[in-house]
């Protein structure tokens, strides 16, 4: 209860004509999840945010997200014109796609989701809203173009954490997935990139500098999996390839956890980086 008033408390802080509308929302949504979902154990397939009609293959999944991407705001990006394009990797059911919709609604937005399942729903959410200019790609974003084992928690029911990283799944949840380089889809300036892909981050980026495609860009949000692998310690590639395209960078615990641990346990962390030469031609101009 407390964590659900300090997010209400958050969002009444800001200065957003739809808080009202956004703070009924989270509160109905809670009041389902407790009421429904735990106490009285209706599987829910279908729900409804801001007049769009969103199917859902994982109701914990769908409330997790929403609170992540609406009241925590991960994607929230001040746009330098009103056409702004955004890349939307790892787009799950389409709820990042949504807020980029109602924030940015006039946006290009091209999207990627390599689960097959997962990309079903995408499609339809989008399709079914008959929401524009809206680009779907059921491909995973990778160093090169080809085909890659992909791992998802469960077979039945995809939710999050599915990964070309192998841990902590089974060899029975393997699949192949195509593959795309990002650079492909960049050929002209992108205002933001969203990029969650489960542990393929350092890889996409290493492949965006190498293709001199990074300066087109103006900000990014990376969701970095520290300590995937266990003693893997790499976050430094990460900085140093935005440091050498020069890009500036902000560093946070997503799930703000400040407790230590010398036993390489799994982080998430995000990184909203942001182009210097962008900023600073755009404060001169």
């Amino acid at each position: 209860m407390l964590g659900h008033l300090n997010n209400i408390k958050k969002v009444l802080s800001r200065n957003d004509s739809k808080k009202w509308n956004l703070i009924a929302i989270y509160l109905r949504l809670s009041i389902k999840y407790y009421l429904f979902y735990k106490i009285l154990k209706i599987k829910i397939k279908k729900d409804k945010i801001f007049g769009i009609s969103v199917y859902i293959n994982n109701y914990p999944t769908f409330v997790f997200l929403f609170e992540e991407i609406f009241i925590q705001r991960q994607y929230y990006f001040t746009p330098s014109n009103q056409n702004s394009t955004i890349i939307d990797c790892g787009s799950n059911i389409g709820l990042s796609l949504i807020f980029f919709k109602i924030y940015y609604p006039n946006a290009s937005l091209i999207c990627f989701e390599p689960e097959p399942t997962t990309f079903n729903l995408l499609h339809k959410n989008v399709h079914t809203n008959h929401l524009q200019s809206i680009q779907l790609h059921n491909l995973a974003i990778y160093k090169e173009k080809g085909f890659i084992d992909f791992y998802k928690p469960n077979p039945e029911n995809s939710t999050l954490g599915a990964s070309i990283n192998k841990k902590n799944h089974s060899i029975d949840n393997l699949i192949q997935v195509p593959t795309c380089t990002l650079s492909e889809f960049i050929n002209h300036p992108i205002d933001f990139i969203k990029m969650d892909i489960e542990g393929a981050e350092t890889l996409v980026l290493q492949e965006l500098s190498e293709s001199k495609k990074l300066s087109l860009v103006t900000e990014i949000s990376i969701e970095y999996h520290h300590h995937l692998e266990k003693n893997e310690d790499s976050l430094s590639t990460i900085l140093l390839i935005l440091e050498s395209n020069n890009f500036g960078y902000h560093i946070t615990d997503i799930y703000g956890d400040t407790q230590f641990s010398r036993h390489g346990i799994n982080q998430d962390i995000l990184i909203r980086a942001y182009n210097k030469t962008v900023d600073s031609n755009l404060n001169s101009a």
